[in-house]
């Protein structure tokens, strides 16, 4: 669907925090691959699985801020367990866009390996992962999201829904997306 620069947008970003929220909860572990672009939502998505393997070839942004987007305050507390407070802020402020060895050194990526080695490493990893015993692997999982549920309290979770459905809304949104568009367009 298309983003109309209203609090209406917030339906669509649902659909990805489902998406994310699936990956979180899945029993079993999440393996990301990650090669060559990864921005906005797509580092979402990432950023829930449990491990994330790439290549350095990696190119990695979060550029919300540029088009007037809130991120879902879950995602934005899953960055800060991840890489701290101020790489969090840079990356959603001053929207760098991250290579592999970068997004590596910020713990955003679990392991970095070469291009040619991605597939076979998340073969071996899940190889490992499939003959351990499952009660272990899942019991692991979940000690690993309680943890990370923790920093997300429900007072916190409406604050944030309210500033995103206002930046949602704003003039300021509109027209950052018709800037985007005439961009993509042409």
């Amino acid at each position: 669907s298309r983003l109309m620069g209203t609090a209406s947008d917030l339906d669509a970003d649902g659909v990805i925090g489902e998406a994310a929220n699936a990956l979180r909860e899945c029993p079993a572990p999440v393996i990301a691959r990650m090669r060559g672009h990864c921005h906005g939502a797509g580092v979402e998505l990432a950023m829930n699985c449990d491990l994330r393997i790439a290549s350095p070839d990696l190119r990695m942004s979060v550029p919300a801020v540029g088009l007037g987007v809130v991120y879902r305050y879950q995602f934005v507390a899953r960055l800060v367990q991840t890489c701290g407070l101020a790489r969090t802020a840079d990356l959603l402020l001053a929207m760098p866009e991250l290579d592999g060895e970068r997004a590596h050194a910020w713990g955003l990526v679990t392991e970095l390996v070469p291009a040619t080695d991605v597939d076979a490493r998340i073969e071996k990893v899940a190889a490992r992962l499939a003959s351990a015993p499952r009660a272990a692997v899942r019991g692991t999982k979940a000690s690993l999201n309680l943890l990370a549920a923790r920093g997300v309290a429900g007072e916190d979770l409406e604050r944030a829904q309210a500033l995103r459905a206002e930046a949602a809304a704003s003039p300021e949104r509109q027209e950052a997306l018709r800037r985007r568009q005439k961009k993509v367009s042409g």
